[in-house]
């Protein structure tokens, strides 16, 4: 069954947006072939509730859905990308992209933006607390561990693979691993950790508790605890005291509210 044949693509109101269309259905058929039908709304067709008033909505389904299973899903507008069901406290918007879900361990609450990547080959060891802003990146096929209270910002990226191209390694992901310089190796946020905005963390890197890498910062070597970076140099440091007793009157008023 095609992406026209049951929907998902506007019919061409002129011969001009023909070959357009059919471009659109191309792709729409490969993405259904892959089992989630997402795309941006403007090209979907919403479905005709005259045309059966009783059925219910898609996404009053997908709550019914999740609260009977005690599970948190969130979708954009339009149609979700994948329908996948998520632990209590984790909230997923809808044009995040996570592949190998299997292999995350969830805390709780984690929040996970719209246009993030995740590729779970290895472990992803996600605490409580953590935020991953739109557009952050972690991929690459090694393994990530983020502590409790840290936060990926919008369009940084935790690389745990890469490609050395300067002693004998060539091509890219299309040539088989015999014949490339890949290199893979974890990454380790400790507690607290904030990783800037556009910043890149290369593979091998810990990244110790409570300290800050600035935006647009490459880093290619271990980071101290509570310490502010930009790159690799740690240019001051941060106030751990201050962040612990924010911390600690956080916990109280967790056991305020418990009791």
């Amino acid at each position: 069954m095609s992406a026209i044949q049951i929907g998902l693509v506007r019919k061409p109101q002129n011969v001009a947006n023909t070959a357009e269309h059919r471009h659109l259905a191309q792709v729409l058929d490969e993405r259904l072939a892959l089992g989630f039908t997402g795309f941006h709304p403007c090209h979907c067709v919403k479905r005709n509730a005259r045309a059966n008033p009783s059925r219910q909505p898609r996404s009053d389904k997908l709550a019914r859905v999740a609260s009977s299973k005690n599970t948190s899903l969130r979708t954009s507008e339009g149609y979700p990308h994948r329908m996948q069901t998520y632990p209590a406290g984790v909230t997923v918007y809808g044009s995040a992209k996570i592949l190998g879900v299997e292999n995350i361990t969830f805390g709780t609450p984690v929040l996970i933006d719209d246009f993030t990547m995740i590729v779970a080959r290895d472990p992803v060891i996600l605490g409580n607390y953590v935020h991953i802003a739109c557009f952050a990146a972690i991929t690459g096929g090694g393994r990530v561990d983020i502590g409790d209270f840290s936060a990926v910002s919008q369009g940084a990226k935790l690389l745990t693979g890469t490609d050395d191209f300067i002693d004998g390694g060539f091509g890219n992901s299309t040539v088989p691993s015999d014949f490339r310089n890949a290199r893979r190796a974890p990454i380790s946020l400790g507690r607290f950790c904030i990783i800037g905005a556009n910043a890149v963390v290369l593979p091998g890197v810990t990244v110790g508790e409570g300290a800050v890498v600035g935006a647009n910062s490459v880093v290619t070597r271990d980071l101290d605890p509570w310490g502010v970076y930009i790159g690799n140099r740690r240019h001051r440091e941060r106030n751990r005291d201050e962040v612990l007793k924010g911390f600690a009157r956080f916990e109280n008023s967790r056991g305020n509210i418990a009791n």
